[in-house]
């Protein structure tokens, strides 16, 4: 597998697609000129059209944006017996190569040339945006190509390793990650070593022994579909349409997930979802379902409406985040780079505004109130004495000068005499 400088001058575009019914992803894609709308498959390497006649080129001009330009994709004829969901005319394959199952370019193989990062993110809503009859109504969830949105995901993306079991051909061009370990409650699950990244599988699927643990440590019960009645059957016996079943107000324990260092959870809202019982009372089921291999599991969509999905096809890594409700404030240094509102400056810092030092009442040192105060005693009676002598000068100042006033004894000269006594000043 062979890709191309991931830093060559390209584009970069968000491409708006649907999520149908919760458990598949659907966009729309130039081909021929017509909108058409295709099936995103992260598994599959090759582009399939279900309503178009084979040219003796088997190709046709695909178009994912305005911005970007068109190009020549070898494509194969859709056989398959199950309709594809919400009325897709194909699939869009996104896998991990830069050729087809036939030798031919890729998708992604043709797109190596003309992004600005060689990677794609999805961002997944839990919005349902077709009605009953599989009509696209709206599209709530996005790809963006040619790097990543920070503003569609919380904190900064965690980086795992993929391409892992190439040798063994268990995903060939598939996105899968090594599995350092996999829990439930505490509980070592076992029998789980791999894990493959899949927009097709809509539940998560897991080998039956990690099923059976899950199911012991929920206390759940499974039914089956019976003649439109509901009948008991064994969690693992290895039948389909197999419902797990528990009281929506129950105590369910999360799922965890060690990949790379990192750990990845997904709780009881993730996992169950309301149905409508025999006895028209609510309940809920679990989205997981037994896998087909023994030692894989599968993380479908419903992982990636928990956490924002970064492929990068020039690195071999794959990217994960929570997943963001609303747009996201924040933007984590780490990522700027490669976002797609990079503009080739630093994330701005704010400047706080100047705040005035605080003003501070003088500080009133007091004695601890475990050591007694000095006695007030002295300076009371000290305080007492001098207005007592202070009252005896003033009262005798008065007597004299009553005394002086009426005898007539002082005389300017007197009074002149005593100014210039030392130490005064005459006024």
């Amino acid at each position: 597998m062979r890709w191309l400088n991931e830093e060559v001058p390209g584009a970069t575009w968000t491409m708006s697609i649907a999520n149908c019914h919760s458990h598949s992803l659907v966009g729309k894609v130039q081909i021929d000129g017509s909108d058409v709308l295709l099936l995103i498959d992260t598994k599959a390497t090759d582009v399939f059209l279900a309503d178009h006649s084979l040219s003796s080129s088997h190709s046709v001009p695909i178009g994912l944006d305005s911005q970007i330009e068109a190009f020549d994709q070898v494509y194969q004829q859709y056989t398959g017996d199950v309709p594809l969901p919400c009325n897709a005319n194909g699939i869009l394959g996104l896998g991990r190569s830069a050729t087809t199952s036939t030798n031919e370019t890729s998708v992604l193989g043709h797109l190596s040339s003309l992004l600005k990062h060689n990677m794609f993110a999805i961002y997944a809503t839990t919005t349902d945006d077709t009605n009953a009859n599989d009509n696209v109504l709206s599209t709530s969830s996005k790809i963006v190509w040619g790097g990543y949105d920070n503003r569609h995901y919380q904190d900064c993306l965690e980086w795992n390793s993929v391409g892992q079991w190439e040798e063994e051909q268990l995903f060939q061009g598939g996105w899968d990650v090594v599995l350092q370990g996999a829990f439930v409650g505490g509980v070592d699950l076992p029998d789980s070593q791999e894990a493959l990244i899949d927009t097709t599988t809509y539940n998560i699927q897991c080998p039956s022994t990690a099923l059976e643990r899950i199911i012991e440590v929920n206390k759940l019960v499974c039914y089956k579909h019976s003649d439109d009645a509901m009948v008991a059957v064994d969690c693992v016996s290895g039948e389909y349409n197999v419902l797990a079943l528990a009281d929506c107000g129950a105590h369910f324990e999360s799922l965890g997930f060690y990949m790379d260092g990192h750990t990845y959870y997904m709780s009881k809202d993730n996992l169950m979802y309301e149905i409508t019982g025999s006895s028209h009372e609510k309940i809920c089921a679990l989205r997981l379902e037994p896998s087909n291999t023994t030692e894989s599991w599968v993380l479908g969509t419903i992982f990636m409406t928990r956490y924002y999905t970064v492929f990068d096809f020039a690195r071999n890594r794959i990217g994960f985040a929570v997943r963001s409700e609303g747009r996201n404030k924040e933007r984590c240094p780490d990522d700027w780079s490669e976002d797609i509102r990079y503009d080739g400056k630093p994330i701005p810092v704010p400047t706080a505004p100047p705040t005035a030092a605080p003003t501070s009442a003088p500080t009133i040192l007091l004695p601890p109130s475990n050591e007694p105060g000095p006695s007030m005693v002295p300076i009371i009676a000290s305080a007492l004495l001098i207005l007592l002598c202070f009252g005896l000068f003033r009262g005798g100042s008065r007597r004299r000068r009553r005394i002086h006033e009426s005898n007539n004894q002082y005389s300017l000269a007197s009074r002149h005499e005593d100014a210039e006594a030392p130490g005064l000043e005459l006024m």
